[in-house]
């Protein structure tokens, strides 16, 4: 493509110069650029088209000669033939796969003197003939010959480019698989320490209960002693609880005497004393009150 855009830039310019030159060469090169990054065309597909230009050149060449060689054959037929041409009909296959291969047979069929290509269907042609000396060889003509090799390459090429295309995808596949193997490794490797913290914490737990257990068995066991001392504690501290309910002064705990009805030391309860202070007004007030201050305090001396 670069040389055919060089081409277009001389061709338009319409003459040559030095300058012209520099600047088609920078024009066709920028061309080239955007038609490989945005156009699919490459340095390889270049070539291919160079190998395809250079069999079409061969091909070209061959069918001129044909041509002529054709032409040459038909002016001998005219010019020297004694009887009556004999026209004919001819039905043959070939083994061509490519449509396009098929029709260009068809066409330089046609294009050669005497010949004349009227049907073409699934490789199957009708070619009508001038006369039945045209015709001896036809389906194994030199056309067909340069056709096949041609396929022959364009299969090879293609055979070549679907094994590039495995191999690529082959190439791809390997590196996937050791990607994955590579992740399962990892996988594989993390699972290992998780597992080796586990049992280094199962370990260091059994340990633990080890200890824990050594230390209950090496403790010494209490003495059964202790329960009826502990029950003796408590009652102890039963009694001590109710001596604190019980008042320390002494006026409280006459109190309390009289509160509980019990008799002091000269026999004298406190019901009976109460009964002896209520007669004592009485008498007082029978008498008309007549006892002296002092002797309310000497009654209160002789009562203590």
């Amino acid at each position: 493509m670069f040389i055919v855009y060089f081409a277009l830039w001389v061709i338009f310019n319409g003459k040559w110069t030095t300058e012209i030159g520099v600047f088609g060469l920078i024009f066709a090169a920028v061309l080239y650029a955007f038609s490989c990054k945005f156009m699919g065309y490459s340095v390889k597909t270049d070539i291919g088209l160079l190998l395809s230009l250079w069999r079409g050149v061969r091909y070209g060449a061959l069918l001129i000669a044909e041509i002529l060689k054709a032409n040459f054959a038909v002016i001998d037929l005219i010019l020297h033939k004694s009887g009556e041409v004999e026209p004919q009909l001819v039905r043959f296959s070939t083994d061509l796969k490519s449509e396009n291969h098929r029709v260009v047979l068809a066409d330089s069929i046609t294009l050669t003197p005497g010949t004349i290509t009227c049907e073409l269907e699934d490789g199957r042609y009708l070619v009508h003939c001038l006369d039945k000396s045209l015709a001896d060889g036809i389906e194994r003509s030199s056309f067909v010959d340069a056709l096949a090799s041609m396929e022959y390459a364009d299969a090879d090429k293609q055979a070549a480019k679907a094994q590039k295309a495995a191999d690529k995808e082959a190439a791809r596949a390997g590196r996937e698989a050791a990607k994955a193997a590579a992740k399962a490794e990892k996988e594989n490797a993390k699972a290992e320490r998780e597992a080796a913290k586990a049992a280094a914490k199962a370990e260091k737990e059994a340990a633990k209960a080890g200890r824990k257990n050594r230390r209950a068995a090496d403790e010494p066991e209490q003495p059964a002693e202790d329960a009826p001392q502990e029950d003796a504690t408590q009652e102890q501290t039963g009694e001590d609880a109710l001596m604190e309910d019980i008042p320390q002064d002494d006026g409280d705990y006459e109190a309390a005497e009289y509160a509980v009805g019990v008799p002091d030391a000269q026999g004298v309860s406190p019901d009976d004393e109460n009964e002896e202070n209520e007669a004592v007004p009485e008498e007082n007030e029978t008498a008309g009150q007549d006892i002296a201050p002092g002797g309310e305090q000497k009654e209160d001396e002789r009562h203590d």
